[in-house]
C-alpha cells in the first residue's frame, strides 16, 4: 500500500515539475485559478458550516460560529480579494 503512494506522489511530482518546465506561464496560471476555487469552494463551506452553528441554538455552537463569522469578516477586509480576483482571471 505504501508503495503505491509514493509512486503516485512520484508521479504527481514528475508530471508537476514537466509542466513547469515545458509550459512555465500557463501551468502557473492554471495553479493560481485552481488556488483561487480552491479558497472559493472552503470559504463558502466555512460560511455555511458557520450558518448551520448559529441556527443550532446551542450556546457553544452558535459562539463558535459568531467567531467563523468575525474570522470570515476579518479575512476579507484585510485581503484584497477584488484584485486577486482579478489576477486569476487574468485581466
Amino acid at each position: 500500500m505504501a508503495v503505491e503512494v509514493f509512486l503516485f506522489a512520484g508521479l504527481a511530482v514528475a508530471i508537476a515539475v514537466g509542466l513547469l518546465r515545458f509550459y512555465p506561464d500557463e501551468t502557473r496560471r492554471a495553479l493560481r485559478f485552481i488556488n483561487a476555487s480552491r479558497a472559493l469552494v472552503f470559504g463558502l463551506v466555512w460560511v455555511l458550516t458557520a450558518v448551520v452553528f448559529v441556527a443550532s441554538g446551542s450556546l457553544g455552537l452558535v459562539t463558535l460560529g459568531v467567531l467563523m463569522f468575525v474570522l470570515v469578516f476579518v479575512q476579507i477586509a484585510v485581503e484584497d480579494l477584488h484584485t486577486r480576483a482579478l489576477e486569476v482571471i487574468g485581466l
